[in-house]
C-alpha cells in the first residue's frame, strides 16, 4: 500500500523558461533543509505563472500553452492550448485538485476539469489581458483584474459577471482574505481592501517601490514585495488612524533584486523568489512571540532569473484517482464562444490535453 506522507515542493519558473522543483522541511523543533527535486526546460519562452493543486503542477507563460504535470510522479501529461492562436499565460489558480481557473492576454478565463481536462466555461469580459485572479474559498466565485483597470467577481457556477469595479488604474494582484469576507488588489500605488460587507475601501502601502507580489501569511498578517527588494507585513487586524491596514513591519534588503513571486508555504510560514535566482524561505509573526517579526529560515541559491512560484503539497490521496488520467482526445484549434457558457468535448472551443 502507497505511504501517505505528506511533503512540500518549492517549484519556480524562470525567464528562460527553465523549471526547478526543491523539497523543504520546515518544522519548530529543527532547522529547515531542501533537498533539489528535478530541473528541466518546460516552455519555448518565459514562465509567467506557476499553480500547484495536490499532486498535480501547471505552469504557463509566453509560448501561449499550459503544462500539466503530476509532481509526486515526476511524470508529464501533456499541454493545453487556452485558445487557437493563444496568448501569453498570466495566472493558473487551483480550487483543490478537481478544477483549475487559467487567464492571460487573450482578455478571457477558463476553468478546465482535471479528471479529463475538458474546458467547461469560458469567461469573457475584460477588453484588456488579464494580470491576476483569485478563487474564493468557497470555489463559488472568483475575482479577475486586468490591463483595461476593470476588477471583475465571476459566479464560477453560471460563468457569469456579477460585478464589476473600474479602479483608479490597472491592477496586476488580486487576493482574497483567508476568511473570504473580503478581498486586497494592489495597484501600482496602494493596495485596496475592499469587504465584502459594503465597508468602505481601505488604501495602504508605505513601501517605497511597486509591490509585485503578497500573500496572507495568517489569517492577520498579510505580507508584500516589490522593485524595492524589500519585505512589507500589514496588520489587517490592528488599523491604523485612518482606520486602513497598518505597516506591522519592513524588512529592507530581504533580496537584493526584485520580489517577483510570494507564497504561503504553512501557516506563518512563506517563500519569496527575486530576479537574482534566490529563493527564501521567512517566517512571519508577531513582535512579542519573537524578537522579529521576519525571520529568515532557508535560503535556496539557483544561477537563474526566476519569475514564479508555487507550492505543492504532495502525498495527498484525497483526490480521485482519474483526475490525473491522460486525455485521448486532440487539441481543438478553435476559438471560443463570445459569451461564458458550458461547453462539452466536440463542441466548438473546447481544447484538450495535448498526447505526448
Amino acid at each position: 500500500k502507497e505511504c501517505m506522507v505528506e511533503s512540500t515542493v518549492l517549484v519556480a519558473g524562470s525567464y528562460d523558461g527553465a523549471l526547478l522543483g526543491f523539497s523543504v522541511e520546515v518544522a519548530q523543533d529543527s532547522s529547515p533543509s531542501s533537498t533539489p527535486l528535478f530541473a528541466f526546460s518546460a516552455h519555448a519562452g518565459c514562465i509567467k505563472a506557476v499553480g500547484a493543486g495536490g499532486d498535480l503542477l501547471v505552469t504557463g507563460g509566453t509560448d501561449h500553452t499550459i503544462a500539466v504535470y503530476n509532481v509526486r510522479k515526476k511524470r508529464e501529461y501533456g499541454k493545453l492550448l487556452q485558445q487557437d492562436g493563444g496568448g501569453t499565460l498570466n495566472c493558473l489558480r487551483f480550487f483543490g485538485s478537481s478544477h483549475l481557473l487559467s487567464a492571460g492576454d487573450e482578455g478571457e478565463l477558463c476553468i478546465w476539469r482535471t479528471s479529463d481536462w475538458e474546458c467547461l466555461l469560458r469567461m469573457k469580459g475584460h477588453r484588456g489581458a488579464v494580470l491576476d485572479i483569485a478563487i474564493h474559498p468557497t470555489g463559488r466565485m472568483a475575482l479577475s483584474v486586468a490591463a483595461d483597470s476593470k476588477l471583475m467577481l465571476w459566479n464560477l457556477l453560471t460563468g457569469k459577471c456579477n460585478y464589476t469595479y473600474t479602479l483608479p488604474q490597472p491592477s496586476s494582484l488580486v487576493r482574497w482574505t483567508p476568511t473570504g469576507n473580503g478581498y486586497v488588489v494592489g495597484t501600482n500605488a496602494a493596495f485596496i481592501l475592499f469587504g465584502l460587507d459594503g465597508s468602505a475601501e481601505r488604501r495602504f502601502c508605505q513601501a517605497q517601490g511597486r509591490q509585485l507580489c503578497a500573500a496572507f501569511a495568517t489569517n492577520e498578517l498579510f505580507a508584500s514585495g516589490g522593485n524595492d527588494g524589500a519585505l512589507h507585513v500589514w496588520d489587517m487586524k490592528q488599523p491604523d488612524e485612518h482606520g486602513a491596514p497598518s505597516n506591522y513591519s519592513s524588512l529592507q534588503g530581504a533580496h537584493p533584486a526584485r520580489v517577483k513571486a510570494l507564497e504561503c508555504v504553512s501557516a506563518g510560514v512563506v517563500a519569496s523568489a527575486s530576479t537574482n535566482g534566490e529563493i527564501k524561505l521567512w517566517r512571519i509573526h508577531r513582535h512579542d512571540e519573537r524578537p522579529s517579526a521576519i525571520q529568515l529560515l532557508l535560503t535556496i541559491p539557483t544561477r537563474l532569473r526566476l519569475t514564479a512560484l508555487g507550492v505543492s503539497v504532495i502525498g495527498d490521496r484525497s483526490r480521485p484517482q482519474q483526475a490525473t488520467k491522460r486525455a485521448k482526445a486532440p487539441t481543438l484549434a478553435c476559438n471560443g464562444p463570445a459569451e461564458a457558457r458550458s461547453a462539452s468535448a466536440g463542441e466548438v472551443g473546447v481544447p484538450a490535453l495535448v498526447s505526448q
